[in-house]
């Protein structure tokens, strides 16, 4: 199952989730073709939220607050067998990870503040 913000502007107006530039990244990212990433019996899409909330000053509007803490559970709930979830973006992490986001600094970025100064030939 993925989760991400919501649809964009394209995939909102196409009623095609991720069918943007964004979604052809994504798919290339996980290593999987169109076809097995809109089949429902491989992939699960549920969005922190169901619609674009619009823009703001800075870019896209947050999903709506309480809209995946009471949905996910019911759609969950339908899908007993997902194997794995992936979080895309800062709403589905904070939502999903909470307090268990030190891993993030613990291993992230410890392991980047390794690798990098290697790669620009420091090490």
């Amino acid at each position: 199952m993925n989760t991400g913000q919501a649809p964009g502007w394209q995939p909102q107006g196409s009623g095609i989730p991720w069918g943007d530039a964004s979604g052809v990244r994504f798919r290339s990212w996980l290593g999987v073709r169109d076809e097995e990433f809109y089949d429902p019996g491989l992939f699960a899409i549920a969005p922190m939220d169901f619609y674009l909330p619009g823009k703001g000053r800075t870019g896209d509007l947050p999903p709506r607050r309480h809209f995946a803490p009471r949905w996910h559970p019911r759609i969950l709930a339908g899908m007993p067998g997902v194997a794995l979830r992936v979080l895309i973006g800062a709403y589905a992490q904070r939502c999903y990870l909470a307090a268990r986001n030190t891993w993030f600094e613990a291993e992230v970025v410890l392991a980047s503040a390794r690798r990098v100064p290697l790669a620009l030939g420091h090490g």
